[in-house]
């Protein structure tokens, strides 16, 4: 080992060679001191030389038995170029270029669009204290490169809470890269770039959605809730499961699902709602209203289960945190 070590040394560098019979920490010594005389210099530019101008180094030595070794081309440098918030959004979404300066949330839930695609429903969350307005663009990379690119402004809500936006994008089934970016008033941009499988969940002669979540606002208004947190104050909370027939086939008579709100960490869920599904249109629909008055905070899972003829043929999911 020691053989082909230091025959690496003299053939790299035109140093020596030693062979050594028993213990080689003086030769080693020795080849470390050699190796350790290593300097780095740097040369002033002349007083009238522009920036950006390339110029020619040369450097020698006149002690026997030294090399040196040095760039040999040099440009004198400049200021760094100052980079607009536009330049660096279209980074965040055409490259996927990383920014951290706002911070964002997003979660979305799939189901199937009315066109027969899969709607991702995208739900984005940014700091009350992020200085407004804010502008949000987005971009769906497909798994051949294709980029659909959009933006849009959000106002800040009038009660003072967390900017939210929701918003459905449909695509066809397949696999994606979804980024999103916020700039703030400051120009001050944040990112996101998660990877996206956009199919449904199949269960037999089935395929289901994602478990949907709402809440009512004070205006009576039904709210998305694509993110896992629920607003303070909110007492009731809507869940929700769509069940779509695969090509060519019917629904499965006695088909049934329940609802079970299970804390973290536990087997027994605190509420249970069995619902039958009810047609809408060429699928079927579960909803259910969750009293959370009593349910104390902490994160659960909001479990679906699917039966036929009270044999369960699946489960979807969702995670839910209330404060």
């Amino acid at each position: 080992m020691f053989r082909s070590a230091m025959q690496t040394l003299a053939d790299a560098s035109g140093g020596f060679f030693q062979s050594v019979i028993g213990m080689a920490d003086r030769s080693f010594d020795r080849a470390g001191v050699a190796g350790s005389a290593l300097y780095r210099l740097g040369v002033e530019p002349p007083s009238d030389a522009a920036e950006g101008k390339a110029l020619t180094v040369a450097t020698s030595v006149r002690r026997p038995g030294v090399t040196v070794q040095s760039n040999r081309q040099a440009v004198i440098p400049g200021p760094a170029p100052v980079v607009s918030a536009d330049a660096k959004m279209k980074e965040a979404i055409n490259e996927g270029q990383p920014f951290f300066n706002v911070p964002i949330r997003m979660a979305l839930a799939k189901r199937r669009a009315a066109s027969g695609q899969i709607e991702l429903v995208v739900g984005l969350d940014v700091p009350a204290s992020v200085p407004g307005p804010l502008t949000m663009a987005f971009g769906v990379v497909s798994d051949k490169g294709e980029l659909r690119t959009g933006k849009t402004p959000l106002a800040a809500p009038a009660d003072g809470s967390n900017y939210r936006f929701t918003f459905p994008l449909p695509v066809a089934a397949g696999k994606y890269q979804l980024r999103f970016g916020v700039t703030d008033a400051t120009g001050s941009i944040g990112s996101i770039d998660t990877a996206v499988d956009a199919h449904l969940y199949p269960m037999g002669a089935i395929s289901v959605s994602d478990v949907l979540t709402w809440w009512t606002d004070k205006a009576g208004k039904s709210q998305f809730l694509a993110l896992d947190e629920v607003p303070a104050g909110v007492t009731t909370l809507g869940a929700g499961l769509e069940l779509y027939p695969q090509p060519g086939t019917a629904f499965p008579e006695n088909l049934k699902v329940k609802m079970s709100l299970i804390p973290n960490g536990k087997p027994t869920p605190v509420l249970e709602r069995d619902a039958t599904p009810l047609a809408s249109g060429d699928m079927l629909r579960v909803e259910s209203q969750l009293p959370l008055t009593d349910v104390a905070p902490g994160s659960y899972t909001l479990r679906a289960t699917v039966s036929v003829d009270g044999r369960i043929i699946g489960t979807n999911a969702a995670v839910i945190k209330k404060r």
